[in-house]
C-alpha cells in the first residue's frame, strides 16, 4: 500500500466518523423529542426504551380527557405507536454502535498495515500485464509504479488489460475503452453479417410458413445496436463538450454488453454519485441512444448533479462533482409471462459484486478522499443493497423507486442510518411491491435526516 492510498484510507475513516457523530446527535435528539411528547400524554419510556401509559379515561368522558388532570387519554394504539418509534430509535442507536466498531476494527487493521508496494507487484515485468489474483490496491500500486510512458503504452497496445480493471485511474480507463470500443464494433458487425441461418420458417397446419428472425441471431442484433448507440454518443460533441467518460466495456456477453459511463472528471470531483440502473435498462437506451444521444440513465445522473448546484462539465472549478452512469451487470427485463427474473435476486447479487469492486476502484484512484454517494434506481437500488455489504467505500446510500435494499439494517449496509435516504411516489408498483426476493427497503426514521 503506497502512502498516498494509506492517508485515503485514513481520511475515510476520519470522514466515516464524522457521519457516526452527526448520526448520534440525530438519535439523540429524536429520543429527547419523542420522550417529550410522550411526557405530554401521560406517558414514560424508561432506559431500556419499554413505553408505560399512566392515563386511564375517566368514564363517560366526552372530552378526551384522561384521569390525570389536563393530559389527553393515550388509547392502546397510540402507546403501541410511541413503542414502535421508541423500538426503532434503539435499533438505529445499535446500528450506529455496530457501524463505529467496524469503521475503528479497520483503523487497527490499517495500522497494522505495511506502506510499502509489494515487491512482486512493482517488480512485475510490464510484458506480463497486471495478476489478476491483485487487489484493486495492488493494481494501483503496479499502475502507479510505472512511468507515464509505459502507461502509455499500455493503453495504446493492451488496453483491454486496463479498460474494465478496477484501480486503474478512471482517465486511463476511459482512454483504454475508447481504444477498444472500434474493433469490439468492427467484430460485431463481422460476426453479424456472417451469422446464419438468420431466419426460420414456422409452419403451422397448412398455413404458409412464417419467416421469423433466428432467437440467436436477434440477440446479436441488440447487442450490435447497443454498440452502435454506444460509439455514436460517447463521440458526439455533446459528451466531448460536457466531458463524458467510458469508465466500463464488457461484451464477453451473448446478447448484450455492460458498460458505464461517466459525467466530469471521476478522479477529482469532490463528490461522485454512481447511479445503478434497473430493470430493463439496456446500453442503446438507458447510456446512449441510437441516433447517439445520451441515454434515460445519463440524463437522470446528470439531472442529479444540475439540481445539486454543483459544477461538473468539463473545465469545472470550485467544489465540483462527477457522476457514473452503471450498467455493468445483465438487469432484468420487465416481467412477462415467461419472464420473472425481476423478483428473483441473482441479478442483483452478482451485479452487486461487481459494483462493490466499482466503488473500491474509485475511492483507491481518487485524487483525495471523495464523498462517494451510491445510488439506485429501481432493481438497480437492490444491486447497490447487494453491494454496500461487500465494501465500505460509498459514504451515502440514495435509492427511489426501490424494491428493497437486501437488509432492514444501515449497519449490514456500512454507514450510519443517517446516511440512508430513499424516495417514491404512491402509486409506484415497483416501490410497493411485496418483498418475496429477499430484497428489504432499509428502516429510516421520519426522524432522521434521512
Amino acid at each position: 500500500m503506497t502512502l498516498k492510498i494509506f492517508g485515503h484510507r485514513i481520511a475515510h475513516s476520519g470522514n466515516d466518523l464524522i457521519d457516526a457523530a452527526a448520526t448520534a446527535d440525530n438519535i439523540r435528539e429524536s429520543a429527547i423529542s419523542l420522550k417529550s411528547m410522550a411526557i405530554q400524554r401521560d406517558m414514560s419510556i424508561d432506559d431500556s426504551g419499554r413505553v408505560t401509559s399512566h392515563s386511564s379515561d375517566v368514564p363517560g368522558s366526552n372530552n378526551g380527557v384522561s384521569g390525570t388532570a389536563g393530559k389527553p387519554s393515550t388509547d392502546p394504539e397510540t402507546v403501541k405507536l410511541y413503542q414502535t418509534e421508541a423500538d426503532h430509535i434503539i435499533e438505529r442507536a445499535n446500528d450506529l454502535i455496530q457501524f463505529i466498531e467496524s469503521v475503528c476494527r479497520d483503523a487497527i487493521c490499517l495500522k497494522n498495515t505495511a506502506l510499502a508496494p509489494r515487491s512482486e507487484v512493482v517488480d512485475r515485468n510490464i510484458s506480463e500485464g497486471p495478476n489478476p489474483s491483485w487487489t484493486t490496491e495492488d493494481v494501483n500500486d503496479w499502475w502507479t509504479s510505472l512511468s507515464p510512458d509505459d502507461q502509455q503504452s499500455i493503453i495504446n497496445h493492451h488496453p483491454e488489460w486496463i479498460g474494465n480493471l478496477n484501480g486503474i485511474p478512471m482517465a486511463a480507463r476511459d482512454q483504454a475503452n475508447r481504444k477498444r470500443l472500434p474493433e469490439m464494433k468492427k467484430k460485431i458487425d463481422e460476426e453479424v453479417e456472417k451469422f446464419e441461418p438468420k431466419y426460420e420458417y414456422v409452419s403451422e397446419g397448412t398455413a404458409e410458413p412464417t419467416v421469423l428472425l433466428n432467437p440467436e441471431y436477434k440477440k446479436l442484433l441488440e447487442k450490435q445496436k447497443d454498440i452502435h448507440a454506444l460509439e455514436r454518443s460517447i463521440n458526439s460533441d455533446d459528451s466531448n463538450n460536457v466531458g463524458r467518460t467510458l469508465l466500463l466495456l464488457d461484451d464477453s456477453r451473448n446478447d448484450r454488453i455492460r458498460a458505464a459511463v461517466g459525467s466530469g472528471d471521476v478522479d477529482h470531483a469532490k463528490h461522485v454519485i454512481v447511479n445503478t440502473q434497473g430493470m430493463g435498462s439496456r446500453v442503446s437506451t438507458t447510456l446512449a441512444t441510437e441516433d447517439g444521444g445520451r441515454g434515460s440513465g445519463v440524463e437522470s445522473t446528470e439531472n442529479i448533479m444540475d439540481a445539486s448546484g454543483l459544477s461538473w462539465r468539463r473545465q469545472a472549478s470550485g467544489e465540483t462533482a462527477a457522476g457514473v452512469t452503471w450498467l455493468g451487470y445483465d438487469a432484468p427485463s420487465t416481467p412477462s409471462i415467461n419472464n420473472i427474473d425481476v423478483a428473483l435476486p441473482d441479478h442483483a447479487e452478482e451485479g452487486g459484486r461487481e459494483l462493490a469492486g466499482f466503488y473500491d476502484g474509485i475511492q483507491t484512484t481518487h485524487k483525495g478522499d471523495p464523498h462517494l454517494v451510491a445510488a439506485g434506481h429501481s432493481y438497480g437500488s437492490a444491486t447497490t443493497g447487494y453491494a454496500l455489504r461487500q465494501t465500505t467505500a460509498p459514504d451515502d446510500l440514495v435509492v427511489w423507486g426501490s424494491p428493497g435494499t437486501s437488509s432492514v439494517d444501515a449497519s449490514d449496509l456500512n454507514m450510519p442510518s443517517g446516511n440512508l435516504y430513499s424516495a417514491s411516489a404512491n402509486d409506484d408498483p415497483v416501490a410497493s411491491s411485496e418483498d418475496s426476493a429477499g430484497i428489504r427497503t432499509p428502516i429510516v426514521s421520519p426522524t432522521s435526516r434521512a
